[in-house]
């Protein structure tokens, strides 16, 4: 059986599918390369996740969306980096959680997330995030339409 450097290098050989969902150019879902590729999709999708969205899977994903709604204070850091790992050992064992950096900014909290692959830590790749609280109602303009 090859190992995962072997499998990276064939390019005849894919390592499972791209996210969002969507068609490449020979018609079926885009799909990845490498194991890395693979890697970034599947953080990013456990990531984005809530849990209890995913169904037959309720604790699936990450909580990190519920931190916008809670006090930020100096600890605000700790607790991203603490649900990213959590998250990450429970359904993705397979990576290892280099680095976590955090930018919390009025609604917006913005997260970059170093990486690498347990099996060859050579190969390193960053996913960034970005999770906001109330955009549209933020952004509304709303005026309601009263009889007069």
């Amino acid at each position: 059986m090859p190992s995962s450097r072997e499998k990276d290098q064939d390019p005849d050989i894919f390592i499972g599918i791209g996210f969002p969902l969507g068609y490449s150019n020979t018609g079926i879902f885009t799909q990845s390369k490498t194991t890395i590729e693979q890697a970034t999709y599947n953080l990013k999708n456990l990531l984005l996740t809530a849990k209890g969205e995913r169904l037959g899977h309720p604790e699936f994903g990450c909580e990190l969306r519920d931190l916008l709604f809670e006090p930020i204070n100096e600890n605000i850091n700790d607790r991203v980096e603490e649900k990213i790992k959590e998250s990450v050992n429970a359904w993705l064992p397979y990576l290892s959680i280099d680095q976590v950096v955090t930018n919390h900014v009025s609604n917006r909290l913005n997260v970059d997330v170093k990486f690498s692959l347990k099996n060859d830590e050579t190969m390193h790749e960053t996913v960034a995030l970005s999770f906001e609280a109330f955009e549209e109602i933020m952004a509304a303009d709303f005026v309601p339409d009263f009889p007069t």
